[in-house]
């Protein structure tokens, strides 16, 4: 019986080294599962806000803000549809007059699309 208790209560290797190691094809695979950029985005919005919405400067000496977060963040969370009004309208939303007004440069699908891209983006 001390034998059996003995084998019981010997070394064991840590659970960590029994699971599996990350692989690149797993964050590749990740990262494919992740929305594509809008067109629409990439030719109206990437001068200022940069290509993956990171926030850029604008040529004019003044930095386009990041748009990551924008649905999660803790002051002004911003839903898909203040997103499109603000696309349509950014001043009535309160921000900078140097942003454009997007309502008649841009269809409603245009719109819709970039909207929930900006609120995947984490």
């Amino acid at each position: 019986m001390a034998v059996i208790a003995s084998a019981a209560c010997g070394p064991k290797a840590p659970p960590a080294a029994n699971a599996p190691a990350p692989t690149a094809t797993a964050t590749k695979s990740e990262s494919a599962a992740k929305p594509a950029v809008p067109a629409s985005f990439t030719a109206n919005c990437s001068k200022c806000h940069g290509a993956a919405a990171e926030g850029a400067d604008n040529g004019k000496g003044k930095k386009g803000p990041a748009l990551v977060g924008l649905t999660t963040r803790t002051e002004e969370p911003r839903a898909v549809q203040d997103i499109i009004g603000i696309i349509n309208n950014p001043t009535e939303y309160g921000l900078d007059k140097d942003m454009p007004v997007f309502a008649d440069k841009l269809n409603a699908n245009e719109k819709k699309e970039i909207a929930e891209w900006v609120a995947t983006l984490r």
